[in-house]
């Protein structure tokens, strides 16, 4: 994990069974006001929280709104298999380079097919889609180091500010330069 800005980080544990409808993998999310309070003030809970207190009631909202929480677009999971991983780590350090599915296919000395298969498999999304998503992140971190739109883009595969600033704004709601505007 790389951080890019000062945080603070607080970390809930939910026992597996809490809630059914939890989701179970690693997951970012933009955390509203109220999840945040409510984080903050159960930590200071002792570890045996009775039936029908406060205490509880708080523990139970909190999974309540763990429920409603929007997946963004920044976790991007790295392949574990091996060369999987190790291809993927070659397109990481060229992002620039306008990758293909067949490039990758081609890395591995496999067919496109095969390739679709096995990288879902392994990571859950789509070429394209984890693709996109190592442009955001490395984008993100461009832009909060404060290098141009334009530079951002080139560097992260992009043949345009434009193609770029749409991508961006689809994933995160914002254009860059709002986005590097609220960064500061």
């Amino acid at each position: 994990m790389e951080i890019l800005t000062d945080i603070e980080i607080r970390s809930v544990f939910v026992q597996p069974l809490a809630r059914a409808d939890l989701i179970n993998y690693p997951l970012t999310s933009q955390v509203s006001p109220l999840l945040r309070e409510l984080i903050i003030n159960a930590a200071t809970f002792n570890n045996n929280v009775l039936s029908h207190t406060r205490e509880e009631r708080v523990i139970e909202l909190i999974l309540d709104e763990l429920r409603l929480l929007k997946k963004e677009p920044l976790y991007v999971p790295l392949p574990r298999d091996g060369k999987l991983k190790s291809a993927c780590e070659s397109i990481l350090n060229k992002l620039y380079y306008p990758w293909q599915l067949a490039d990758l296919a081609n890395i591995m000395s496999v067919n496109e097919r095969t390739i679709t298969r096995y990288f879902r498999q392994e990571t859950g999304l789509s070429f394209q889609e984890w693709l996109r998503r190592q442009r955001l992140l490395t984008g993100l971190s461009y832009l909060i180091k404060k290098h141009s739109i334009t530079e951002t883009a080139l560097k992260v595969g992009y043949d345009n500010p434009s193609a770029f600033a749409t991508m961006f704004k689809s994933y995160m709601g914002c254009t860059p330069s709002e986005y590097q505007l609220n960064a500061s």
